[in-house]
């Protein structure tokens, strides 16, 4: 990239490799988010109900960035919630 110390190196990597590189460590991450998102399952935590509301569920945020989503409630948004973390749809964001 423009501005870092890479772009002033003699060898250079081929994009194909890059590629490879890149997709692995993105597998990894994910499988990190997945594991992390795990670990706090059964933990009770606080919940900041945000404005963002989709198919009928609102979303928020624990203490520790997990996504969490509950049915849509008037007066929820901006508020928050004690909640136990327990399950998680099929995007790993746990349900309140």
């Amino acid at each position: 990239r423009e501005n870092t110390d890479a772009i002033k190196m003699s060898s250079k990597i081929d994009p194909g490799e890059r590629k490879i590189r890149s997709k692995k460590l993105q597998e990894i991450s994910a499988m990190k988010k997945k594991a992390f998102i795990e670990s706090n399952r059964g933990l009770k935590t606080k919940v900041l109900w945000e404005n963002e509301t989709q198919n009928e569920f609102i979303y928020g945020f624990t203490e520790n960035y997990i996504k969490v989503k509950t049915p849509v409630a008037k007066g929820k948004a901006n508020t928050i919630e004690q909640i136990t973390l327990n399950i998680t749809d099929k995007n790993g964001v746990y349900k309140a």
